[in-house]
């Protein structure tokens, strides 16, 4: 019996090994929704996905420019996986992201690394459909705040 004991143990010690290099080295980074939000605002994403994912209302040069995609999963195919999100930012990555465009940029690797695209899709994927009570957006509340000891 302790010799099976013994065996299981030194089986179960080798999997856990196996499993944190495979995590490793299949690109899984720890997620911080903090850096994914300075990622988000630093590039622009905002200006027209809007602050929640929603899109804004941007003026559209013609009718064939094209809107934002809702930023919630399940609206946007891309955002199904941290791997098609990342794929879908470098589809055109040799592209300057800083030109001016009425597309989205693409980001290559030198732009927004795989650890920044973790961030960045962990930060989105925070985004819902539902919208927020004013009460519970920081700014909003500190205006109600405000108000209430005038």
């Amino acid at each position: 019996m302790k010799l099976i004991t013994r065996d299981l143990s030194g089986l179960l010690l080798k999997i856990q090994g196996a499993v944190i290099i495979s995590i490793f080295y299949s690109g899984a980074y720890a997620q911080d929704l903090e850096k994914g939000q300075e990622i988000y605002y630093e590039n622009g994403c905002y200006t027209c996905h809007g602050y929640q994912g929603k899109g804004t209302f941007v003026l559209r040069a013609n009718i064939l420019t094209p809107t934002p995609p809702v930023l919630v999963k399940g609206k946007a195919a891309f955002l199904g996986s941290e791997v098609l999100f990342r794929t879908y930012l470098r589809m055109r990555g040799e592209q300057r992201h800083d030109k001016p465009s009425v597309e989205m940029p693409h980001y290559p690797a030198s732009v927004i690394n795989d650890a920044s695209v973790a961030n960045l899709y962990a930060f989105i994927s925070t985004f819902t459909e539902d919208e927020p009570e004013l009460e519970d957006i920081e700014a909003m509340q500190w205006i109600l705040d405000w108000e209430e000891k005038r």
